[in-house]
């Protein structure tokens, strides 16, 4: 968290948080149990960001496939945050460019 700008930075693991991307496959085994695990996170999820909104404060998401292969995505993504957490930007996405 960053009080001075009432900002939060989520960095979301694309497997864990049920991306839609090509690092996003759903395991071959157990499947009911993995789509309603990814599904309660994203639940979560959801209800963490209206939360924040709903007491004044701003939330960037990161995806995983959006630092991952590269230190140039790395530091494309670091360069788009500090450009959002100075903004007047409410919500923030950064997903990776395969996309």
């Amino acid at each position: 968290m960053f009080p001075k700008y009432r900002g939060v930075i989520f960095v979301n693991g694309c497997f864990w948080h049920g991306h839609d991307c090509k690092r996003f496959k759903l395991p071959k085994t157990n499947q009911p149990w993995w789509r309603k695990k990814i599904s309660r996170t994203q639940f979560r999820d959801e209800q963490t960001h209206k939360s924040l909104i709903e007491s004044g404060l701003r939330y960037c998401i990161v995806w995983e496939c959006a630092i991952r292969g590269s230190e140039k995505k790395f530091d494309n993504t670091v360069t788009k945050c500090s450009r959002w957490i100075r903004s007047n930007r409410k919500t923030f996405e950064i997903k990776g460019e395969e996309q």
